[in-house]
């Protein structure tokens, strides 16, 4: 109990923090935790995440089960082409590799339609660094290694940033 108010008030204080450039406002801003990491299982398991399997849990709990496997949450259409930026705030191993994706489809738990995903997973402890993709509705945040990894996703409007 002590470790998870110590991940509440952390990133409570992370989130009051100023934005994450000085380019422009942040747009959005998710704060969350990750509790455990998810591997591929037809993959190498020491470079390659599950998203799929944390997305699979979204849609069999309707939308309530981030914290898990990962974390989902809507991507605004104004924050297309905006630069984001993912932190790594605190896990238990202290090398958390945090990445995310962003979806332009949201398929059924069994993959029978199409999911289009952008994928942002530099194999590094840390977090991700790009600009939102265009026609994406979701963001997931998923790890490989972390274990009650916390983190802040930031957008902010860059009216330099070239967006196809």
């Amino acid at each position: 109990m002590r470790k998870a108010m110590t991940f509440a008030v952390l990133a409570l204080m992370v989130a009051m923090m100023p934005g994450a450039s000085n380019a422009g406002t942040v747009d959005q801003r998710e704060v969350g935790v990750v509790r455990f990491p998810t591997r591929f299982p037809l993959g190498d398991p020491t470079t390659q995440g599950y998203p799929g399997l944390q997305r699979r849990v979204q849609i069999i709990s309707q939308g309530l089960g981030n914290g898990l496997l990962g974390w989902v949450f809507d991507i605004p259409q104004e924050t297309w082409c905006n630069e984001f930026k993912l932190t790594a705030i605190y896990d238990e191993t202290h090398t958390a590799d945090l990445d995310i994706n962003f979806y332009t489809g949201w398929d059924d738990v069994f993959g029978e339609e199409t999911v289009g995903a952008i994928e942002f997973e530099t194999k590094a402890p840390g977090g991700e660094t790009g600009v939102v993709p265009m026609d994406t509705t979701k963001g997931l945040v998923f790890t490989i290694d972390g274990v009650n990894a916390s983190f802040v996703y930031e957008s902010w409007n860059n009216d330099e940033t070239d967006c196809e």
